[in-house]
């Protein structure tokens, strides 16, 4: 089985429930609140780790009050620090969630937007067959230095999820990256904000011109839509249902899709069958409350992949 590089951020997240969100200049109560350890890379990870798919999670752990949160929920859950910094503190994400079950997120980021080109030394490159990385960093002041090691690596596949900040990545860095021929993973909301298309089919075409890979498009409750390599010229689109789900919270759905993906991949499975698998797990997700998947019971390897 081969090996999946994880880029990306650890972070304190506060789960705040609350009816609607307030107008401006309101004062409304919430129903609750939840101290969560996520971040779009740890959130990732959990899915693999849970089926024993082998990883590196390269996740800056600083010092700070939010880092010694990250530093001691990743030991307690089994994880390796790999990146461990003397200075900076971890980022805080604030995560509004109403009756509906959608999420609102308001972070204020950490040494998680500051990669430097040394860190990557930490790994072996060689070593990995796919990595992941999000828009988060890749927009951030040290999302050039990840370019660069994408780039100065090019047997490794690229599965990029910009996910919400993707309007706010600098357009030439943007398309550096899609040179590189990432698999995308966006959302509809995202994949017509970034392209300005009217319909899914037209953006992930005008995707396709720009990276020639697979497109992974997430709707929701309907499932996901998968466009091969060659959809902008004549190739197969596929949609993918959704497993029914009653959804409690939307937050880490996207994350999940992702580790679903990428732990099938790990398995040998072809890209619609594993989007097949990651639905599933996303709708495990919005079962429940928090972003993580399932339970932290189940982060240590012992799912049988064949039986879930």
């Amino acid at each position: 089985m081969d090996k999946t590089l994880i880029i990306g951020a650890a972070m304190v997240d506060n789960m705040v429930e609350l009816d609607r969100l307030p107008a401006p200049g309101e004062d409304i109560f919430a129903r609750n609140e939840q101290h969560l350890v996520g971040g779009c890379a740890l959130n990732v990870a959990t899915v693999l780790k849970a089926f024993n798919v082998p990883y590196e999670l390269l996740v800056p752990v600083g010092n700070g009050r939010n880092a010694a949160i990250v530093r001691e929920e990743m030991l307690a859950r089994g994880f390796r620090i790999v990146l461990e910094l003397d200075s900076g503190d971890n980022g805080y994400c604030l995560a509004l969630v109403d009756n509906q079950g959608e999420r609102t997120l308001i972070t204020l980021p950490g040494i998680e937007l500051f990669f430097k080109p040394h860190w990557f030394d930490r790994v072996d490159a060689s070593q990995f067959a796919r990595v992941y990385v999000t828009g988060y960093e890749i927009g951030s002041e040290g999302g050039e230095h990840i370019v660069a090691f994408l780039k100065g690596h090019p047997h490794l596949k690229i599965f990029f999820a910009p996910g919400p900040r993707i309007s706010y990545i600098p357009p030439e860095r943007m398309d550096a990256l899609l040179s590189l021929g990432p698999v995308m993973h966006l959302n509809r909301n995202e994949t017509l904000l970034y392209t300005r298309c009217d319909t899914i089919n037209a953006a992930i075409a005008y995707i396709q011109s720009k990276t020639h890979a697979p497109v992974i498009v997430t709707c929701g409750a309907e499932g996901a839509v998968v466009a091969d390599d060659s959809f902008a010229s004549g190739g197969a689109i596929t949609v993918v249902p959704g497993r029914p789900a009653r959804v409690v919270d939307t937050v880490g759905a996207g994350d999940a899709h992702m580790g679903g993906i990428l732990t099938a991949l790990g398995y040998g499975k072809p890209l619609v069958e594993a989007v097949q698998f990651a639905n599933r797990v996303a709708a495990s997700v919005v079962e429940k409350k928090g972003s993580q998947f399932i339970t932290d019971k189940f982060t240590n390897g012992n799912i049988a992949f064949d039986q879930w």
